[in-house]
C-alpha cells in the first residue's frame, strides 16, 4: 500500500510503502474481520522484501510499492539499508501468515 497517492517525489509519497504503514493497515482491517484482505497486503510486501533481499542481500526502510523492481526515492536522502522497522514487520507477517 502506497502512503499517499500523492507522486511529488518527496520521501513519503507514492510509489514508496512503508513498513510500518503496511502494518498498521493490515492491524485494522484484521481487526474488523477483513482478514483476505490483509492477508494480501502481507502476501505482497513479503514478496517484495524478499525479491530485494534475493537481489542485494540487504533489508531497505521503504520500497516502491507500486513497480516493486524499481528501488524506491524521493525525499531529503537516499533509501536507508537494513532498517529495523522493516525487520519486525517482515517478521510480524511471517508469524500472521504462518498461523
Amino acid at each position: 500500500m502506497v502512503t499517499t497517492s500523492n507522486a511529488m517525489s518527496q520521501q513519503w509519497d507514492a510509489p514508496n510503502g512503508w513498513a510500518p504503514l503496511q502494518l498498521f493497515a493490515v492491524e485494522g482491517l484484521r481487526n474488523y474481520g477483513f482478514e483476505m484482505q490483509a492477508q494480501t497486503i502481507m502476501l505482497r510486501f513479503c514478496k517484495t522484501i524478499e525479491r530485494h533481499f534475493a537481489l542485494s542481500g540487504v533489508l531497505l526502510e521503504k520500497y516502491n510499492v507500486c513497480e516493486p523492481e524499481i528501488k524506491a526515492g524521493g525525499g531529503e536522502y537516499d533509501v536507508q539499508l537494513g532498517f529495523g522497522w522493516t525487520n519486525g514487520v517482515y517478521t510480524r507477517f511471517q508469524t500472521y501468515l504462518n498461523q
